[in-house]
Order: C-alpha cells, then sequence, then structure tokens
C-alpha cells in the first residue's frame, strides 16, 4: 500500500533474503540500487509486483523502502518499522491430472504427470460438468479412492488440494490421508472431513514428515454426489513452516463487524492481532486473540468489532509466532453506511490473486455468485453458494485462474445484482 504524508515516494526498493529478515541490509542514501538478484524497484502507485525467478520449496524474507529523488541524490526511508512480510514456494502445481486418461470406474492404475497412480472407483473427466482447471480432473463417486503408488522421497509439508462438487451433484466429503511405509499403514489429515461445493477450493493440510511419504484421497461419504480433484500441490519438508490463512470474512453482526479466519495448520503461534483501518492504509490494532491449538492442525477464529466506523472498514489479521516471525492475511472490506441493497468488489482492478465480495444490506436467503467473462461465458470455478445470514457481509474469490479483462460478478437469489471488474497483473 502507498505511503502517505507531507512527502509522498517517488519509489520503493523491495529487497528479499531466503535466509531471514537480518539478512537484509538497509540502503543507504545517496547510492541508488539497481535491480538485481534480491532488489526490485517499483514505480509508485503500482502498489501489486511479481518476483521472478525465486527457487521452489523456499521460504523467502521480504523488506520494502520508500525513496525519493534518484541516483546520487536518492533518499531512503530506513527509520521507524520497516514494512517486511515472508511467505514459503510451493513446488508449484505437482499434479494437474492433465496427463493420462481412465473412461471408467473400474480399480486400475493411471500413469499421470508425478507418476503411477490407482484409481478405484474414480476416473479422469474431462466434461463439462467436471469442475476443474484446465481439460481434466479426477472425478470420484461412493467409496471412490485414488492413491500414489510411489512416494515422494524427500517428506513433504504442506498439501493442498483443490476439489470441488461434480457439475449440480450434492456436496461430498472426503479426507486425505499419508503412509510412510510404502502403503501399508495411512494417517488421515487433518481433524474432520473436507465438504466439497460447486466452487473449486483449495484445501491445505500439514503432513510435515522428512520420511519417504505417499499420498491418497478417499470419498467417505455414501449419500453425496460426485466429486472432482484437481490441482495438487506441496512444500518440502521443514521443522517450521509458515502460517497458511485460508480463509477470513466479515460479517456485520448487528452494530459491530464479526471476523472469521483460519490457520490452515497452526503451530508456534503466539496470538493473533485483528488489525482495522478506514482507508486500507494505515492499519491499527483493534484487538488480539491468543493461539489456542498449535498442534499442527487447522484452527478457527473469530473476533468481533464493536465500535467499527460507520464507513468503509478494512481488516487484516496478523499471526505472531514465537519466533518473533510475523504473517499477515489478505485485506477485507466491508461498509455499513450503505443503506440500499449492493454488490461490490474490492480491490477493483483486481491486481493480485484474490478479490473480496461485499454484499451490502440482502435479505436473508441462499445466493448464487457467478463470474462471466466478456463473452458472456460463465467462469465455473468462481462460482459459489453463500448461505448468507442478512445484512453485510464478504466472500473471498480466487482469481489464480483469471486471465487479464473485462469481467461481470452476478448474484441470484432473493435479490439479484451484479457488478463489473477488471482483472490485470
Amino acid at each position: 500500500t502507498d505511503a502517505t504524508g507531507a512527502t509522498t515516494p517517488d519509489g520503493y526498493l523491495i529487497r528479499w533474503s531466503s535466509v531471514d529478515f537480518a539478512s537484509i541490509t538497509d540502503p543507504t542514501d545517496g547510492t541508488f540500487v539497481t535491480n538485481s538478484s534480491g532488489n526490485l524497484n517499483v514505480a509508485a502507485g503500482a502498489q501489486t509486483v511479481t518476483i521472478a525467478g525465486l527457487t521452489q520449496n523456499t521460504t523467502y524474507y521480504f523488506k520494502i523502502y520508500p525513496y525519493t529523488n534518484s541516483g546520487t541524490n536518492v533518499n531512503y526511508k530506513t527509520d521507524g518499522t520497516i514494512p517486511q512480510t515472508s511467505c514459503a514456494t510451493t513446488v508449484g502445481l505437482w499434479e494437474e491430472f492433465e496427463v493420462g486418461s481412465k473412461a471408467g470406474y473400474a480399480i486400475g492404475n493411471v500413469t499421470l504427470a508425478s507418476g503411477s497412480w490407482s484409481f478405484s472407483e474414480a476416473l479422469i473427466g474431462n466434461s463439462a460438468s467436471d469442475t476443474k482447471n484446465g481439460n481434466q480432473a479426477a472425478r470420484l463417486r461412493t467409496d471412490g479412492v485414488i492413491a500414489m503408488n510411489f512416494d515422494i522421497p524427500t517428506g513433504v509439508g504442506y498439501v493442498t488440494v483443490n476439489h470441488a462438487s461434480y457439475g449440480t451433484d450434492a456436496a461430498s466429503t472426503w479426507h486425505l490421508e499419508a503412509s510412510t511405509d510404502g502403503g501399508t499403514s495411512w494417517t488421515a489429515f487433518v481433524g474432520p472431513d473436507v465438504t466439497s461445493s460447486t466452487t473449486l477450493t483449495a484445501e491445505t493440510f500439514l503432513v510435515k514428515t522428512n520420511s519417504p511419504v505417499r499420498l491418497r484421497i478417499i470419498k467417505t461419504d455414501a449419500a453425496g454426489g460426485r466429486l472432482n480433484i484437481d490441482d495438487i500441490s506441496y512444500t518440502a519438508y521443514s521443522p517450521t513452516l509458515p502460517v497458511r490463512f485460508t480463509t477470513l470474512k466479515a460479517v456485520q453482526k448487528g452494530s459491530g463487524i464479526e471476523l472469521t479466519w483460519t490457520n490452515a495448520a497452526e503451530e508456534n503461534v503466539i496470538h493473533y492481532t485483528v488489525e482495522g483501518s478506514a482507508d486500507g492504509r494505515s492499519f491499527n490494532q483493534v484487538g488480539t486473540v491468543t493461539a489456542r491449538l498449535n498442534n499442527n492442525n487447522r484452527a478457527d477464529y473469530s473476533f468481533v468489532d464493536v465500535t467499527p466506523n460507520s464507513g468503509d472498514n478494512f481488516y487484516r489479521i496478523k499471526a505472531v509466532e514465537n519466533t518473533g516471525k510475523v504473517v499477515y492475511s489478505a485485506v477485507v472490506r466491508i461498509n455499513l453506511a450503505k443503506k440500499g441493497a449492493g454488490l461490490n468488489v474490492y480491490p477493483n482492478p483486481v491486481r493480485g490473486n484474490e478479490f473480496t465480495v461485499q454484499l451490502s444490506n440482502l435479505p436473508a436467503g441462499k445466493y448464487m455468485l457467478m463470474l462471466h467473462a466478456s463473452n458472456g461465458q460463465q467462469v465455473s470455478t468462481s462460482t459459489r453458494i453463500i448461505n448468507h445470514a442478512g445484512g453485510s457481509a464478504t466472500e473471498n474469490l480466487s482469481a489464480l485462474d483469471l486471465k487479464p479483462g473485462v469481467y461481470q460478478l452476478q448474484i441470484n437469489g432473493v435479490v439479484r445484482l451484479q457488478k463489473q471488474i477488471i482483472v490485470t497483473r
């Protein structure tokens, strides 16, 4: 977010390291730092930048320095609090189900891009009703199982699986299991079974083993519909793994706003700080919530801001670990001043991988959020069913599979509304 004040920056220097924050040295006034490995200049107003050429399965640490002027007159801001953050790169989409074919549900092995998998009551689906990224996804019916016939030799940290209901089928339940003895015995992760919806949703599990490991996915319900599984990725094993926020929502509760969030695998977290802002730039502490699990499993939390602003309210969650490391969630926005029914998007244009949809003053009921491209074609992976309790609330949608362009976001239910959004990169 751009700095504000009497003197605004001409640009920003982003510096990064794969070691730690302390390894990132402050720049020196009068010596302009050019773009190079670990250094990138960003123009004021850009607010979003892509850093390429990083190493997979690696945690990176970032600091940002505003500056004025250039060349030998450059003046870097190195006093006060230097904004910093960190994140871990994955191995990319390790298994996309785009390679290989299996037309029937009978048990059999399939050679995929990652290796040989056993499919039982499962096939490779490529129909229009298969909810997927790309052209193919795994499809499981009752008692369906897909399992690796090989090990990931160096172990894994987090495992992320995209899942959805097939077409308009009823919701399914499923869970992920891992084996470190070649498939003789299996351990389920994490907690209760996962429930699918009509939206392709990423579910993250903390497996965290440095032993050779193989994975399998089991459809656990007997009465649910068919289940699509797509785009599996994992991170490398590490004794300590970063916080993974998977959801953050804001819902109007009377005159207050309730924040709910999920840490996919809580570990080494001291507390969460809820931060609020009226403009999305300057955030202040609203409250704190003590971490209660730290058992490597999913942890769900909530907090009510009883004195929100009368207009815009921006929120983010800061996780503070016992090592001093700080991890921020995405930002959500909710506005309590809007009196009529409304549909809004933040940010718009969408420049990152996610955006927030705000429902304003809508009656309680079931709504369907749908995204359409400029040619009218529905973007199926961004469809979501919302059981709205009434009033104002936020929902997060992913823009990972969206190409730059103009889209129409529609909501159908008791009230029908639409909003134009622009996706940039």
